[in-house]
């Protein structure tokens, strides 16, 4: 039975990454920007959800990479938001070459909440952000205690150094993320749990 879910899964994994355009799968591993805000949730694909950016608030970009869905754990990012973003998309050619990009954002620590989705227009290549000067820690960061910094401000520290340690990686080398397991890979672990000797209680 394992055999079979394995054998299921990797059709499905390899038809799907067949549909998709060059422009989007051709992108995986590939390190960007994206505008973030501190009150908001960085990149968010949602024009909807989406706030103002405030006359006193000073606007940063957060270092992304994009990712493959196979890279991210199946629940819910991309079975759920993924998949329902694909599958909407792919009953147009044109709107599925305009996919959202999954991304992992650097600097993020909480491994239940570090990827998100960021439209391809707000997108912003290495090459134009390295131009832009996005690359370098702001002055005004810097300069800053551990103390004085916001939490935003101290993920960007973090995003720039692990965006640096990807810069000398090769793009399918480039991962991040805790380890996670697959359906089938959790219906095998179960299964061979289940047929080990019952586990004995221990003495209090």
């Amino acid at each position: 039975m394992s055999d079979d879910a394995k054998l299921k899964f990797e059709e499905e994994r390899d038809e799907i990454l067949k549909s998709l355009p060059e422009e989007v799968k051709g992108m995986f591993g590939t390190i960007g920007f994206c505008p973030g805000e501190e009150e908001d949730d960085l990149c968010d694909g949602d024009e909807g959800d989406a706030k103002k950016p405030s006359a006193d608030k000073i606007p940063y970009f957060q270092p992304v990479l994009i990712v493959s869905p196979w890279d991210v754990p199946p629940k819910p990012v991309r079975d759920i938001y993924w998949m329902d973003a694909y599958t909407k998309a792919k009953r147009s050619k044109a709107k599925l070459k305009q996919l959202d990009y999954l991304v992992y954002v650097y600097g993020s620590d909480d491994p239940d909440d570090c990827y998100n989705f960021v439209k391809q227009t707000d997108f912003i290549s290495l090459e134009d952000a390295t131009t832009k000067g996005y690359t370098i820690l702001p002055k005004f960061i810097e300069q800053k205690s551990d103390t004085e910094r916001t939490e935003y401000e101290v993920r960007l520290i973090r995003g720039l150094e692990e965006m640096n340690i990807d810069s000398n990686k090769q793009p399918v080398d480039r991962k991040w993320g805790n380890p996670f397991l697959e359906r089938h890979e959790k219906m095998v672990t179960t299964s061979s749990t289940s047929d080990g000797p019952p586990t004995k209680k221990q003495k209090k």
